[in-house]
């Protein structure tokens, strides 16, 4: 039988929880830290460089099994290859842990491919030039406050700066857990004040005025594609919509409803991607005043696609542009709204559509041509 000891307190010294080796998986261990419920997972693996003394290669804090795994395939993969070498982890810069950190992520999967480019973004933006040359040990809280502040000063709201120190925690305590550093000494910065992210409120009249101007100038096409977001759902969900996508129901009263069912997205970097929580896999039925919109956008779809010589597949997208045929984009997407909002002078995004039938889901709105039933 296996006994694994708790971390305990004596005398002021910690007793470390002790590793339990993983059966199957040779070199990875589990263990718990006191007050969490989840095991950690860590690596240990005893190698010999030639013309040195037998080393010892760990990683510790692990949040996965698969965490573990793919940081021993890569210690691996690197130990075969003559790219492992002795590490000074007190010299290691901010930039290298960022590499290090992503590498993993992208190997176990954690991060999909617009997570990866979104972290990209943001730590060449706004980490890279500042703090990128600048080695871990090196990261004080007086400077990482002033960094905060000087962004505030320069007008960044405070859901981006809440964006970029996201990002520099995920580093540091990565270095933390795998013992690069001694203690994130950022962790529980405090965030300084800065302006509010713009509105997403939109008033009754202007949606309604919004929604006519878009009747009114707009192709019936790309009207029915902009009353599918009003319907509460992402743009990526929207844009990932395929021809089998939609059913159409034998319902009792004989009136035409449709099931749409949510499973693929598209977004900037992916053609079809995974969507972005699981209650985004749904389905939902739409009102017969609503399936008019589903018709539509079938019909003129598959017809555009005929014109452009493009396939009519059930794993096809629904939502392609008049002038290629070829599905659209998010960025597409969103010159069709801006179009809309300068005829108008209300600016709306698809975002912002999202928060509008939140906010009127939660008070039983009866406006009727959002009538949807969740499966």
């Amino acid at each position: 039988m296996y006994f694994r000891l708790k971390s305990t307190q004596i005398g002021g010294n910690f007793i470390m929880p002790e590793w339990e080796p993983l059966k199957k998986y040779p070199n990875i261990y589990r263990y718990k830290v006191t007050g969490e419920r989840k095991y950690k997972y860590a690596v240990r693996k005893t190698y010999q460089l030639l013309g040195q003394n037998r080393k010892e290669f760990t990683r510790s804090g692990l949040e996965s099994r698969t965490d573990a795994v793919a940081v021993l395939n890569k210690f691996n993969t690197d130990l075969y290859s003559n790219r492992v070498k002795i590490k000074q982890r007190a010299n290691m810069t901010v930039q290298e842990c960022y590499k290090e950190l992503r590498e993993l992520k992208s190997e176990s999967g954690k991060w999909r491919k617009i997570t990866k480019v979104t972290h990209d973004q943001t730590y060449k933006s706004h980490i890279k030039s500042y703090f990128g040359k600048k080695k871990l040990n090196q990261i004080d809280r007086p400077t990482y406050q002033k960094y905060l502040n000087n962004l505030a000063d320069k007008g960044l709201s405070k859901s981006t700066i809440l964006v970029i120190n996201s990002l520099m925690q995920l580093i540091m305590n990565y270095a933390e857990y795998n013992d690069y550093i001694v203690k994130n000494r950022i962790k529980r910065i405090d965030l300084p004040e800065a302006k509010s992210a713009k509105s997403m409120t939109i008033e009754k009249e202007d949606y309604e005025k919004w929604l006519q101007t878009a009747k009114d100038i707009l192709p019936d096409y790309y009207y029915a594609i902009i009353r599918l977001v009003t319907l509460g759902e992402r743009r990526s969900e929207v844009l990932g919509l395929q021809y089998d996508s939609f059913e159409l129901l034998n319902t009792p009263d004989a009136k035409r409803r449709y099931k749409i069912t949510f499973k693929t997205g598209r977004n900037p970097v992916e053609e079809k991607s995974k969507l972005k929580t699981k209650a985004a896999y749904r389905s939902i039925v739409t009102s017969p005043e609503f399936s008019k919109y589903v018709d539509i956008i079938i019909n003129e779809s598959k017809k555009i696609r005929l014109s452009k010589q493009q396939s009519i597949k059930n794993d096809d997208f629904v939502v392609v542009t008049y002038r290629r045929g070829k599905p659209m984009t998010p960025a597409y997407l969103n010159v069709i709204f801006l179009k809309v909002s300068k005829a108008c002078g209300i600016k709306i995004h698809p975002h912002k559509l999202r928060h509008y039938f939140a906010t009127i889901a939660r008070e039983e709105s009866g406006l009727s041509d959002i009538s949807i039933y969740l499966l």
